[in-house]
């Protein structure tokens, strides 16, 4: 089943159809939220945010939400994430650290799912880590 052809516009920067594929479909879009949970769960400030939650269903339920956002052939699953962040007591310092480890997450992945070349942009990047900002 091919991915749809959709683009994404946020903050004036389009994100291509193609940046399923280039993070390397679901299992590259997981490979990234892993890194991203686990660098979370190492950073001392971000640390007590996720202290008592199942990483392993977040990653799932993160990894369903952004490939969703990106146009793949999936439906997120889980509770509005708004409502689950509204008691947890976010800052804008959090808001920004949880954005830069997420844009480092999709870089890496970006950059091993391309191969040989040199994978998404930092504005595409930017511009996916935008989708999720406001939750």
């Amino acid at each position: 089943m091919s991915t749809p052809q959709v683009s994404v516009q946020t903050n004036q920067t389009a994100i291509s159809p193609d940046a399923y594929r280039q993070l390397g479909g679901m299992s590259g879009i997981t490979a990234a939220v892993k890194r991203f949970y686990k660098e979370m769960s190492y950073d001392p400030v971000l640390h007590p945010l996720l202290r008592e939650s199942d990483l392993t269903w977040l990653v799932a339920r993160q990894a369903q939400f952004l490939a969703q956002a990106l146009g793949a052939p999936i439906t997120y699953k889980g509770p509005a994430m708004k409502q689950i962040h509204a008691f947890m007591g976010i800052t804008e310092r959090h808001r920004w650290m949880v954005e830069r480890h997420l844009a480092d997450s999709l870089a890496r992945q970006s950059i091993m799912s391309a191969k040989h070349s040199i994978g998404m942009t930092p504005r595409a990047i930017k511009a996916i880590v935008a989708l999720v900002e406001p939750v």
